[in-house]
């Protein structure tokens, strides 16, 4: 197995167990999650699909001016 598939298995992972989360640890709001992150350019969490089904869309409508990883 190559290192990008070991990540992708890795994430996998992590979105089904964030799935399988009980209602009462699932955060309040997006800037509360675990896997959100502010300074992603094109979207606001770390996977293309929200694991807690909070939103639909979790990329930006607008990029980030300033990217902090160019």
């Amino acid at each position: 197995m190559g290192k990008r598939e070991e990540l992708l298995r890795r994430y996998e992972k992590l979105s089904r167990a964030a799935m399988q989360d009980k209602p009462e640890s699932r955060p309040g709001s997006c800037k509360r999650c675990v896997y959100y992150r502010p300074d992603f350019k094109y979207r606001r969490c770390q996977f293309s699909r929200c694991p807690y089904g909070k939103q639909a869309d979790v990329f930006r409508k607008k990029p980030l001016k300033r990217d902090k990883f160019s």
